[in-house]
Formats: structure tokens, C-alpha cells, sequence
């Protein structure tokens, strides 16, 4: 049985190769496949975490709308629900399933009152995506705020439907969907345990919420938000929060080790090699230091191993859990 962390690079493979394919003239038969699998593989034989199950529903429920009349409208309907389920990929789903509602077969009155419900659902994650729910009442010029895809989208849906337009007048949400670029590079947010999980991309809302369920997860655990080099947030095990316990020098090893880069340990490369043994050396007793200040207890001896080969082997066992929230400007070849 493969590891959560082995399934959910196969997910994030799957979803690229579905995505590549789904773009291709005459890849959409392919491409379901790749989906499907996706989709399956986010699930079984037990849900992995948010957002994989709630991105693959999407994905695949957004293909198979290209079916035409031949669409099965109640499994997407059913897959647009999934995606929906916690509001985690933003109002996109819900706004789909505006549409995918009228094409199902219940009674008409249950689809409006269905449909109904949803359409207030949408409104109440529009407000709160809109910036503490202010309207845009004016601008001057050329400044306009401009309504993201997703709005445009829940504009063709009310249009389409006849529900009334009145309740989204002056709403504008200028970010971008909370999922644009899930998986791919393009989303520069990491959620690190070691080296399989620091290939993961994720956008920063849902970076920070993976990172606050894996140390809820975790606990007690030693978590750190490697923001930037000026922003090293530290989470100890007691769930204190403390800023410049570990500085962005100690944070850049920290994250080497948990990935097992040691050429990264080796200094600058101008240094002489009687110079670069000191570094080493200096730069190895700080994170000790650090990590003691942050409540990890660790052998010196097995820290030592670490610090030579950062293979998972070597990581010292009497340690807690390490984890790291990486964001796109935390070091300069991201």
C-alpha cells in the first residue's frame, strides 16, 4: 500500500498529465482517464488530505462538462458537491454547480430550492473574499477594480439561470482563485517534512492551511513559517510562537537537512577549504543552538550524523516532528 505522501505525488502527477492532455486536440478521452485515475488514487482507500480530494473532484467534473449531450449531469453534479465541500478551492466549483443543478433530474421545485441555497452560499464566500465584505461604490479614472474570471463566470450563471443579479451588484475580488497553479511550480508554497514533500507546490492559502492541519496533526511538534529572510516564524512544541529563535541562515540548513540537500550545508563556494571547514563547523553549532531554544531536544552525537548526510537514516530518532512552511521568497533559487 503506498504512503499518503507516495499517493499524493501520483495525484499531483495524474492531475499535470490530465491538465497536459485536456488542452491537446483530441486528448480529451485521454486525459478522463488520467483524471479518473486521479481522482481515485485522492481517495483511496481513505481520503487524503485537503485539497487533493477537492481539486481532482473539480477537474474531472470540469472535463466531463465537455460531453455535451452526452454529459452525465448527476455525476457531475455529484463531483461538483465533492469539490465544494469546505469551500477550499474558492466560489468556482459552487458557481458550476449553478448550472450543473438545472440539468439533473429531481423535481423542479426541489432543484430550486436547491439552487436557491446555493446561490446564498455563494454570496456569503463572495463577502468574505471581498476584502471584509466592503463594495466598490467608486473610482476615479482608469482605476476600476477588475472582476476576476470566476465573478464573469458567476455572471453567466446568473444570467443563465434567472436568478436575480441584484445581490452581486459592486462586488469585485481582485486575487486569484485560491487553487491557480495547484501542484505546479507556478504555486510557490511548500509544506515540508522531507524530500518528497518539498516537491509539492501548493498557492499560499491553502500552503498556510496544510501547514496549520499538519501541526495539529504533528503535535508536538517543532514548526517554522520560512517566510522570507527578514520573516522566520517559529511555532516550539508547546505551541508557543517566538520570531528570531531561528534566523533565515538557520532556516535555509534547517530546510536542507529535512530535504537532504547537503551541498546546500557547504558554504559559499569563494571560501578557502581551512575557512569552510569553520563555517561549516560555526553554522552547524548555531542551528544546534536554535533548535535547542525552540524546546527540541536532540543527541549531539546523532545531530552530528545528520549534519554529515541528511539522508532520512541519519535523522536523529529522540527528535520531534520537523516541519516548515516555505514561501516563494525564503531563498533566492526558488
Amino acid at each position: 500500500m503506498l504512503s499518503e505522501q507516495a499517493r499524493t505525488t501520483a495525484v499531483v502527477r495524474l492531475l499535470r498529465q490530465g491538465l497536459d492532455l485536456k488542452l491537446q486536440f483530441g486528448g480529451t478521452a485521454e486525459a478522463e482517464r488520467h483524471l479518473r485515475k486521479a481522482y481515485a488514487t485522492a481517495r483511496d482507500p481513505h481520503p487524503l488530505c485537503c485539497p487533493w480530494p477537492q481539486i481532482t473532484a473539480y477537474r474531472l467534473a470540469h472535463l466531463l462538462m465537455r460531453g455535451g449531450a452526452e454529459t452525465s449531469w448527476c455525476e457531475v453534479d455529484a463531483l461538483l458537491a465533492a469539490a465544494s465541500s469546505d469551500d477550499v478551492l474558492g466560489p468556482a466549483p459552487l458557481v458550476y454547480r449553478l448550472i450543473s443543478l438545472t440539468k439533473t433530474p429531481p423535481a423542479q421545485e426541489e432543484i430550486g430550492t436547491a439552487r436557491a441555497d446555493l446561490y446564498q452560499r455563494v454570496q456569503r464566500l463572495v463577502r468574505q473574499r471581498a476584502a471584509g465584505g466592503l463594495r466598490a461604490v467608486s473610482y476615479f479614472g482608469d482605476e476600476r477594480p477588475l472582476q476576476p474570471d470566476w465573478f464573469n463566470l458567476l455572471e453567466l450563471a446568473v444570467y443563465a439561470t434567472g436568478l436575480d443579479y441584484a445581490p452581486l451588484e459592486g462586488w469585485c475580488d481582485p486575487a486569484r482563485d485560491p487553487f491557480a497553479g495547484l501542484g505546479f511550480d507556478i504555486a510557490a508554497w511548500s509544506v515540508v517534512e522531507d524530500a518528497e514533500s518539498a516537491t509539492l507546490r501548493y498557492p499560499e492559502p491553502i500552503a498556510r492551511q496544510r501547514f496549520e492541519e499538519r501541526r495539529k496533526q504533528l503535535s508536538p511538534c517543532l514548526a517554522v513559517a520560512f517566510i522570507s529572510a527578514r520573516q522566520v516564524v517559529t511555532h516550539k512544541p508547546d505551541g508557543a510562537e517566538a520570531r528570531d529563535v531561528l534566523k533565515a541562515r538557520q532556516a535555509q540548513d534547517l530546510l536542507s537537512l529535512l530535504t537532504a540537500q547537503r551541498s546546500h550545508l557547504g558554504g559559499h563556494s569563494a571560501v578557502r577549504a581551512q575557512d569552510l571547514t569553520g563555517e561549516r563547523r560555526q553554522r552547524k553549532h548555531r542551528l544546534l543552538q536554535a533548535l535547542s531554544t525552540a524546546g527540541m531536544v536532540l543527541d549531539e552525537a546523532a545531530f552530528d550524523r545528520w549534519w554529515e548526510d541528511p539522508r532520512p537514516v541519519n535523522r536523529p530518532c529522540s527528535a520531534l516532528p520537523i516541519l516548515m512552511l516555505v514561501g516563494p521568497n525564503a531563498l533566492p533559487h526558488r
